[in-house]
């Protein structure tokens, strides 16, 4: 398939007068169109070189290019066409063409075949011979508004004689079950059934042939008895007529204007073979297979041999049935589809040898076969995965097994929810374009895939369905559900596309194509602000499902939060596009409501309810108060850590800026411990539980026993955990306000914090960026849920061996690296173990297992281990590793773009980097540079503890090393604090500053055997300790920090006084730039 359409001639050449070019453009509506070279005399040389005669032609260069059908006349003569109501299947519209014996040079086929078409050319079939095969066309839109058609080259299939067929699926024109929502188009569209279509044919003598669809085309009927999106396809290979069953009807047809759209095409794009094939013990006739993968697909099944008239079913289901749903016997779960059937049904002819549905797509890991005359083996059936054939574009790697395969989870969710449109789920009776679902995922979807074709197209359906230039509905296309006006925080999600693809790409075009329709959208929301204020803003979806047992917090708060959110974002690209008076009034919206919003919902301390939330989503926004902004972030932090036990409690809104909001207050650490969570609720627990061990993210935290009527197991709204990690957990991080957008600015952060040894990431769109580092040595943490993998612990490449383990526990420890703590399930004989396994060896696997574990300790509940180790090189001048012995670090930055990357010393003394093997660029506390070609220089960031650099376009490759601290101190608030004290006192000796903040607890911390560096964690402990540590103190000979500045009292339940203990490191540091 092409995507280029009308034939032009370009005629060059040359003359002493220049270059002269005419061109003719052939047309079914128009004939031929010609543009004559402007005529002229001149003395000068030809500029090809030579001599000619003045003002005559040289050597002719001709070329020939296809281009888009440019205007809508040029569809005048082809009809819409249908077959007449006596075809009960699914018809066949066919065209026998007279081709004179004169050699064809080229022929072109545009077609616009309603819902999905599959085209044949002498036999030919289009589809199967487009790499890779195209699976379901065109897409799908708002057809009373653009219709989409495509285009084929098909010189190499025209002949005579010649014949076009084609098949016409309904897709998602059947208007019983996807009624469009608003009003009836000016034109009656009543068939669901429809063709257009052109061919052009250009002859080697110069003549001329257009076919064009009229009522001379016939009808026939086929083996197709019944074709459905939700319900799938009958087919009974015995039937199809071989006679004509009736001619075409012409018909009004759909009422938009026909464009040929730029997104790619819905393909089959790879195969799962079956990982298990088995049948029901208690119904032998049905024959399960997994396919190991939950995708959108269809199944290829093997029917060679079978006799005439045998009928084979296949029932596509997610995931099999268990309690609460039914006995866990093998059998399917079918009750979360709905109404949707998912069953594909075959009665063979006896001579075919495959099926293959051609007109529909499943939503499924399982099938179900009956009716099947023999045992199947893995070479009868394989799924065929289908999806919009957009390429991958990030991709993502780290020793961590959790991350990895949520990773791979929220890609192959993505994928199977990329119709043409990005789809809800792709398996019960909706598959639609919910608007809060691709707003959400769009940051993730940029970062995973090439989008710079199917969100501009997206974004483009979201404005057709724009009504008078303001409201949008839910859904777009606007079918089947959906409200109009959407919920505000569905309808944010067209500035949010628009605004994401020029925050990650750059895109301006798209910007300001639909810049006027964005701007008219946030006018309309703000007239819907009542006169009572933002806190009143309507709303009927909100936190989408938060996870049970949690509330939802109030709608009015999500909706003012997205509509401050659309400002926002429409600001910037006011601001891009040179929209001045705009960002006046863009400006002054964002500062009033802000206010309304804080009047609304702050009370001095904490937002509205008090919920995770509440604290997250003002704090995105940047709009909390300077003077109680250290307040609400460490309320915040002590309640994430606190009642909330670092666990989501918000639903699709709050999980997705949850972790943005962690990395922006300086707690990464938080997050990432969010995301390497195993249990419920967490993107972990979906893919480890052991009642359905998920491949692709669920529409529900609590899947496994949820409701039948919403409960996808291939859904996308929470896949905005893959932007966050693919940005900040890796260390890559873009300027969130002013600063160059697609990839010219880019920050690179390598190492933050110690739960992870190592990470890369890479981009090829908009710009190939790649980024990697490695820790060795020093501490190193792992973890890993009950699995037979086990958990490597490693010290990396030159990190020496493992000297000791700082703790082990089998069960739910809770915590992140450095702040780990035994939780209520405990094997006791975790220590041992790893120390039995692991001391003296640079890399050890730990048994994860139920083998090794099982009839240890609490048996039924979701586990993990979690083993942190200090590590010892041997090197003399190391001394002692502490925290790493080296950290390299790898950075590509494109051309066009500018970096700074900044290398932590995570407390270390004399520091020493190298770019390469041989070039110094930092000594101690001096910047050396090396001579290396773009480092543009170096300075040191006291709050970091880091040095930084800034890079120009080129390849790096840093590695640092330091000594151990000069001074480990610890500062017990027990021991120090008097009346007239203040809480804590933090001091360093001899000119040092405090580097690092190592171990911070507000609360009952424990003292171990008496030592200063050696405390855990008690009963109670504020989440805000280190962050209030750090900020305060961090670069300081010394600091004083108050009580008042941890927040809330932490833990008000538990009895005893507060103590806060600190344990810090102390170097000589340069000064701060």
């Amino acid at each position: 398939m092409l995507s280029s359409s009308s034939l032009l001639r370009i005629t060059r050449w040359s003359n002493r007068c220049g270059t002269r070019v005419s061109w003719q453009r052939r047309t079914a509506a128009s004939g031929t169109e010609a543009r004559p070279s402007e005529a002229g005399s001149c003395t000068s040389g030809s500029s090809d070189g030579g001599t000619t005669r003045v003002g005559s032609p040289r050597a002719a260069r001709v070329g020939h290019f296809m281009t888009g059908v440019m205007d809508p006349r040029d569809w005048t003569s082809a009809q819409w066409i249908t077959a007449s109501s006596t075809v009960s299947s699914l018809p066949r519209l066919h065209k026998s063409l007279f081709i004179p014996a004169i050699p064809i040079e080229q022929a072109v086929l545009f077609a616009s075949g309603l819902g999905y078409s599959r085209i044949y050319v002498n036999g030919a079939d289009l589809h199967r011979l487009s790499d890779p095969p195209i699976a379901l066309n065109p897409g799908w839109t708002n057809y009373e508004v653009r219709v989409p058609y495509s285009v084929y080259d098909v010189t190499n299939y025209v002949r005579s004689p010649a014949t076009i067929d084609v098949l016409l699926g309904i897709g998602w024109r059947d208007t019983g079950v996807y009624p469009y929502r608003d009003a009836s188009p000016p034109v009656p569209d009543t068939s669901a059934r429809v063709l257009r279509a052109i061919l052009n044919i250009t002859y080697s003598d110069g003549s001329f042939q257009s076919i064009v669809t009229d009522n001379t085309w016939s009808v026939y009927s086929t083996p197709y008895i019944s074709d459905s999106i939700y319900d799938g396809e009958t087919y009974d290979a015995r039937q199809g007529g071989a006679s004509v069953a009736s001619q075409a009807v012409v018909v009004s047809g759909p009422y938009g204007q026909m464009y040929l759209p730029s997104i790619p095409y819905i393909a089959e794009t790879g195969s799962d073979a079956p990982v298990a094939i088995y049948r029901l013990a208690s119904d032998a006739s049905k024959q399960i297979v997994d396919f190991g993968n939950n995708t959108a697909g269809v199944c290829r099944i093997n029917v060679a041999g079978f006799p005439s008239g045998t009928v084979v079913q296949i029932r596509h289901a997610e995931v099999p049935q268990h309690p609460p749903y039914g006995p866990q016997d093998g059998s399917l779960y079918y009750d979360n589809l709905r109404s949707a059937k998912q069953t594909d049904v075959y009665t063979c002819n006896g001579s075919d040898a495959t099926y293959q549905p051609s007109f529909t797509y499943h939503g499924f890991r399982y099938a179900e076969v009956t009716g099947y005359p023999r045992d199947l083996s893995s070479a009868d059936i394989v799924k065929v995965n289908v999806h919009s054939n957009v390429l991958l574009n990030g991709q993502l790697h780290t020793s961590n097994p959790t991350l990895l395969a949520i990773q791979a989870s929220v890609v192959r969710g993505q994928l199977s929810n990329l119709m043409s449109v990005p789809t809800d789920c792709d398996q019960r009776d909706e598959r639609l374009g919910w608007m809060g679902d691709a707003g959400l995922s769009s940051d993730s979807m940029l970062l995973n895939f090439h989008m710079d074709s199917f969100l501009p197209h997206y974004a483009q359906l979201m404005a057709d369905d724009q009504v008078k230039g303001s409201t949008l509905p839910d859904v777009v296309p606007f079918y089947r559900y959906g409200t109009r006006p959407a919920d505000p925080s569905w309808g944010a999600a067209f500035p949010q596309l628009v605004w994401a693809l020029y925050h990650y790409y750059g895109d301006l075009v798209t910007a300001k194509a639909l810049y006027p329709s964005v701007m008219a959208y946030v006018q309309f929301m703000l007239s819907t602000i009542p006169s009572s204020g933002i806190g009143n803003m309507y709303g009927y979806y909100g936190d989408w499902v938060p996870p049970p047992p949690q509330p939802k917090v109030s709608v009015s708060f999500t909706s003012a939060f997205s509509f401050l959110l659309n400002v926002k974002q429409t600001l910037e690209l006011a601001q891009a596009l040179g929209q001045q008076n705009d960002v006046a009034t863009l400006t002054s919206i964002f500062t009033t409501q802000s206010a309304s919003f804080n009047k609304a919902f702050f009370n001095g301390q904490s937002y509205s309810s008090g919920l995770q939330i509440t604290y997250v989503l003002p704090l995105y926004l940047g709009i909390v108060p300077a003077d109680s902004y250290d307040t609400v972030v460490a309320n915040f932090l002590n309640q994430f850590v606190g009642s909330d036990h670092t666990h989501i409690t918000a639903g699709i809104i709050g999980t997705k800026f949850l972790l943005p909001v962690l990395s922006l207050v300086n707690r990464s650490d938080l997050a990432l411990e969010v995301v390497q969570q195993t249990d419920y609720p967490s993107w972990g627990f979906m893919v480890y539980n052991t009642l359905e061990p998920a491949t692709t993210i669920w529409e529900l935290w609590n899947a496994q026993n949820g409701s039948a009527g919403m409960d996808s197991r291939n859904h996308h709204m929470f896949s905005s955990v893959s932007g966050w990690m693919m940005t900040n957990m890796v260390g890559l991080t873009l300027p969130r306000h002013g600063g160059e957008r697609g990839f010219k600015e880019l920050e690179f952060h390598p190492a933050r914090y110690l739960d992870l040894s190592d990470a890369s990431v890479s981009f090829q769109h908009p710009k190939p960026v790649h980024f990697s580092w490695r820790r060795d040595g020093g501490v190193q943490c792992a973890k890993a849920p009950e699995s037979p993998q086990g958990l490597r612990v490693s010290c990396g490449p030159t990190g020496g061996v493992i000297d000791s383990v700082l703790f082990a526990s089998f069960g739910n420890p809770t915590g992140g690296c450095g702040r780990y703590r035994v939780g209520s399930c405990h094997a006791p004989n975790s220590q041992l173990l790893v120390e039995k396994l692991c001391i003296g060896k640079n890399t050890c696997v730990v048994p994860t297992d139920e083998a090794m574990w099982g009839g240890v300790v609490c048996q039924g509940q979701t586990r993990w281990m979690v083993v942190s180790v200090q590590c010892r090189s041997g090197d003399e001048v190391l001394g002692d590793d502490f925290k790493f012995s080296s950290i390299t670090v790898n950075v590509s930055v494109p051309v066009g773009s500018v970096g700074v990357v900044y290398l932590p010393a995570h407390g270390k003394g004399q520091l020493s980097v190298w770019e390469g093997q041989h070039r110094g660029v930092w000594s101690d506390r001096v910047y050396l540079g090396g001579g290396v070609r773009g480092l543009q220089g170096g300075e040191w960031v006291s709050e970091l503890d880091a040095i930084k650099l800034n890079v120009l376009p080129g390849r790096y490759s840093f590695t640092v090393k330091g000594q151990s601290p000069l001074e480990r101190r610890c500062v017990d608030s027990e021991q120090q604090q008097t009346a007239a004290s203040p809480f804590v006192s933090l001091h360093c000796h001899h000119g040092n500053t405090i580097s690092s903040i190592d171990w911070v607890s507000y609360g009952n911390p424990i003292t171990l055997q008496g030592e200063c560096l050696s405390h855990a964690f008690g009963s109670c402990e504020a989440g805000s300790g280190r962050s209030v540590v750090e900020r305060l103190c961090l670069g300081q000979a010394s600091c004083k920090v108050h009580e008042s500045a941890f927040g809330s009292t932490p833990c008000p339940t538990v009895s005893g006084k507060r103590r806060v203990v600190v344990e810090y490191t102390c170097n000589r540091r340069p000064a701060a730039a």
